[in-house]
């Protein structure tokens, strides 16, 4: 937690015979009912506005009552109102510094002092730990490492990449020799029968060859026996 969580400062006003004005003091509302000191002292009673919302908007709220305690100079207010926050307008001639806020400043000083002197013993801690707090040297020298030894894994994921590259290209050229050499059989590799493709009723009559019948042809002596008869 802290100093504006604990002690809550407001800036103070000087007095003066012209007042200020304070726009929007801004307040929680629990139940319906908010009531506390107003933040500023010596209020002019008769110029405190509420609304609903900023800068004089929304509903103006007139269901409050206003109280002098002990402390004349302030100005001790009690609303009511269904919104959960509401916007407190109003003139003052300034504040009255009283013990109160003299003593709130020293102890806000002696916080302070006190949270110094600890933030300077971590730190102190934080130097003087080895485990932590390591020197630019060591620091460079790890990365040094790590960046070394990241290097070795990509150089054997590499070697690794070109092996099987390698091996690749062997069973692709062993699978184009295969191709060439299968284009290039003529014996019938795949053992294809006249039935599978679409011969099966043409008759296997021996035929003769081109030369054979231009011999026939030309064969003068009777080669069939043709007698007169």
């Amino acid at each position: 937690m802290g100093l504006k969580q604990i002690y809550n400062f407001i800036a103070r006003l000087n007095k003066r015979d012209n007042p200020y004005t304070i726009v929007d003091e801004q307040v929680i509302l629990t139940e319906g009912k908010w009531e506390g000191f107003l933040a500023h002292d010596q209020v002019i009673e008769k110029t405190i506005e509420i609304y609903t919302l900023p800068n004089k908007e929304g509903e103006r709220v007139l269901a409050y009552t206003l109280d002098k305690k002990e402390e004349v100079w302030k100005t001790y207010l009690k609303v009511f109102s269904q919104s959960e926050v509401l916007y407190i307008t109003y003139e003052t001639y300034g504040d009255t510094v009283e013990a109160e806020d003299i003593n709130q400043l020293q102890g806000a000083a002696y916080y302070l002092e006190n949270f110094i002197e600890n933030v300077k013993n971590k730190l102190a801690s934080h130097e003087e730990d080895k485990v932590r707090h390591i020197t630019g040297k060591e620091r460079e020298s790890w990365n040094s490492r790590a960046f070394q030894k990241d290097l070795e894994v990509t150089n054997q994921n590499l070697q690794m990449t070109n092996e099987n590259l390698e091996a690749t290209n062997q069973n692709l050229g062993l699978t184009q020799q295969e191709l060439l050499s299968h284009k290039n059989a003529k014996d019938n590799p795949h053992a294809v029968t006249k039935h599978q493709v679409g011969l099966g009723n043409v008759e296997d009559i021996q035929q003769a060859s081109k030369a054979e019948f231009i011999l026939h042809k030309e064969d003068l002596s009777n080669p069939h026996q043709v007698t007169k008869a």
